[in-house]
């Protein structure tokens, strides 16, 4: 997976911060579907997870 920033310059991310990004990316797929499958509460704890993955990896955000 490769990413730009606004300017459309590459952004490199380490081994684990490319894991922590994709599995938090996951995660919010997954809440969103079920989100339109009106699943509000499994929702809510997987989009949870994904805020907690993504802090543990991008604690600035």
């Amino acid at each position: 997976m490769e990413l730009e920033d606004r300017s459309g310059q590459k952004v490199h991310f380490s081994e684990i911060d490319l894991q922590g990004t994709m599995m938090a990316l996951m995660l919010h797929a997954n809440g969103k579907r079920l989100i339109r499958k009106q699943i509000f509460k499994d929702a809510l704890e997987v989009l949870t997870m994904a805020e907690v993955v993504n802090k543990s990896f991008c604690p600035t955000t």
